[in-house]
């Protein structure tokens, strides 16, 4: 949980906890919308889980040492810088 939400936050065990259920119980749902058997996943869904958690885990710690949390932040900040560039200056109603 601390890769993934970095030292100081509790974004690890959020995604931690609900990434199971999403994948237990929407990703069947989204598979077949987009007309992918879900049965092999079904079949197969704690390998898949696992590869998934593994990837996740190596790609936050290569890509963002300070966890998701950090990664979120840096996010938002772009987001508010390109924000307050748009057309009308930040402050004004």
């Amino acid at each position: 949980m601390v890769f993934i939400g970095g030292v100081s936050s509790r974004t690890g065990a959020v995604v931690i906890t609900v990434l199971p259920y999403l994948l237990q119980n929407k990703l069947p749902g989204v598979l077949t919308g987009l007309g992918i058997d879900s049965g092999w996943y079904q079949t197969n869904a704690s390998n898949v889980n696992a590869g998934l958690f593994s990837l996740m885990f190596l790609l936050v710690v290569l890509v963002e040492p300070g966890g998701i949390h950090a990664l979120l932040r840096k996010l938002e900040g772009r987001l508010r810088t390109r924000a307050g560039r748009g057309g009308r200056p930040a402050g004004n109603v």
